[in-house]
């Protein structure tokens, strides 16, 4: 169970506000792995629990192979490493009494244990929530579905693309002559990782700080998935319009769009009327800020296409550099449309250090993305690679559990470890 660590005087200095925390993840894929790794990240002690031979699903599901430091051919994919850090891997059976063993063992000596099977999945292996509440009545459980613990599509399996589809994302993303587009990254498992991470600290508070004690959490990717959508759904409610597709535009204000320069694309949000006006003066337009149709915010809404008609004129004219730098001087917000590669290259990722390279057991380097929170300034100094399958499982057993090596031997001949 957690500690109280010494994490000195000044608060601003407190980077791994979660030492001492110990959670136990039944986690595949992605949302309740995320969910982990932010707890990780901020000092929790985090077991991953992950079959035998094959490990979590996501360690073999990439878009392309993987290769290692000596350009051989990975069995470990970019989606695992996204998600997996700063933890340990302990590989059990729970399809076995022993496994089932250690998973509660390791559940009675847990602050938190995370899952993201089916709905009642894990109740036939003594592993659901009532079970492991009778052997650890303060443990704060975590349960990442599709649609939830209840109702009518509690059963139902589902993946990313299905909850932006019918959350109402995807209708709001895209082209408006053109399909409803999915969002490029898995953005339903971001949110409800962020969510369930909120969710196990605010938990954890409960029960130390009100001595609440422990507790069920149920995360359902739809719900999530609907409560990203709150601006459009508010539009909604209000007005009763229902909420379309712009591409780029925003809704309700203009110019906010990407306009295309002779060698590359540039984002520019100029909505506002003095950013307007500066607008109009850096790309010599200066009849723009005198036309009625271009008065107002609304009135720039309203005539969108013939204000992004002018404008696009004059920026194909001119480099997107050129355009770019003029637009900064002048205290206009705007960026470059960068691809994946050249977001790294950009200095002020750099300077942030939003890329970590590390060296994983000798064998291989593996970079990850820097985690975004700063505590009193400072960021999170402290990362460890995603784990090989099963690294650290007689570690765990030895240390958690106290068992020997003969112990972890025979569990290991019997595969269930």
């Amino acid at each position: 169970m957690s500690e109280k660590i010494d994490q000195g005087s000044a608060a601003g200095e407190i980077s791994r506000p979660l030492a001492g925390v110990k959670v136990l993840e039944l986690g595949r894929l992605f949302a309740a792995p995320f969910a982990t790794q932010l707890l990780a990240d901020m000092g929790a002690d985090v077991i991953k629990v992950e079959r035998p031979g094959h490990g979590d699903e996501f360690r073999h599901y990439a878009p392309r192979p993987v290769k290692d430091a000596v350009g051989a051919a990975s069995v470990e994919s970019s989606n695992y490493r996204s998600v997996n850090r700063n933890k340990r891997s302990l590989t059990v059976d729970i399809g076995q009494p022993d496994g089932q063993r250690i998973v509660r063992d390791l559940a009675r000596r847990s602050d938190i244990m995370v899952e993201n099977f089916k709905v009642g999945a894990l109740k036939k292996y003594g592993l659901d929530y009532d079970s492991i509440r009778a052997l650890n009545q303060d443990i704060i459980y975590l349960s990442v579905t599709g649609f939830g613990q209840n109702g009518p599509y509690a059963g139902r399996p589902g993946a990313d693309a299905i909850f932006q589809a019918m959350s109402g994302l995807m209708s709001l993303t895209g082209e408006p002559d053109r399909l409803p587009q999915r969002i490029g990254v898995v953005v339903s498992d971001l949110i409800t990782g962020l969510y369930a991470a909120n969710a196990l600290v605010m938990a954890l508070r409960a029960r130390e700080v009100l001595q609440a004690g422990g507790q069920h959490i149920d995360m359902a990717l739809m719900d999530c998935s609907v409560a990203a959508v709150a601006p459009a759904a508010l539009e909604y409610f209000t007005s009763g319009a229902v909420p379309q597709r712009l591409g780029p535009r925003a809704f309700g204000s203009a110019p906010s769009e990407i306009f295309r320069c002779v060698d590359g694309l540039l984002q520019v949000q100029a909505t506002a009327d003095p950013q307007f006006h500066r607008l109009c003066d850096v790309v010599e337009l200066p009849e723009l800020k005198s036309d009625e149709r271009f008065a107002t915010r609304m009135n720039r809404y309203q005539h969108v296409e013939a204000l992004a008609a002018a404008l696009n004129a004059r920026f194909g004219s001119g480099t997107m550099m050129h355009w770019y730098e003029k637009l900064v001087a002048a205290d206009i917000m705007c960026a470059p449309v960068y691809s994946i590669d050249q977001t790294f290259e950009d200095p002020q990722v750099k300077h942030r250090q939003m890329r970590v390279d590390l060296d994983r057991d000798g064998v291989d380097q593996v970079s990850v993305i820097a985690n975004p929170i700063r505590f009193g300034g400072k960021p999170v100094e402290s990362y460890r690679p995603p784990p090989f399958l099963g690294r650290d499982t007689d570690e765990v057993l030895a240390s958690e559990l106290g068992l020997g090596e003969r112990e972890i031997e025979q569990l290991r001949q019997k595969g269930v470890v």
